[in-house]
């Protein structure tokens, strides 16, 4: 995701330990946060820090602290499900998807067996 503000590169590795990087391509200064939650997507919130797609629901990232807390976790009653793709529209709302969980412990593939995903809008 590029960020014209901040004149940065940002990008998630999503096998854990997950990683958040930042690329400054005018500096060259990379910046990584690791994250034992498996996150799957981000986005820049107008509050500051990024709104992240994880494991079991949505979290804040504070770039400052690196501390990552959770804002909604919609799917609580799904623990079969992770969270998975995400953007947001022209409008600023963030539009993230669930599916059931395909990616084992150890970041071995696991069968999908049921559809059980669904479609989240964060305004």
């Amino acid at each position: 995701m590029w960020d014209a503000t901040g004149k940065a590169v940002w990008w998630l590795d999503i096998a854990r330990p997950s990683r958040i990087h930042r690329l400054d391509p005018a500096t060259g200064d990379h910046r990584i946060w690791y994250s034992s939650l498996l996150l799957t997507t981000l986005t820049l919130r107008d509050a500051g820090g990024l709104l992240l797609g994880g494991e079991d629901g949505v979290y804040v990232f504070d770039m400052a602290t690196g501390a990552i807390s959770a804002f909604a976790k919609p799917e609580a009653d799904r623990p079969q499900n992770r969270f998975n793709d995400g953007a947001c529209d022209p409008a600023g709302r963030l539009w993230i998807g669930s599916m059931h969980q395909n990616i084992g412990p150890g970041g071995e593939d696991l069968d999908i067996p049921v559809n059980s995903g669904a479609l989240y809008r964060v305004d």
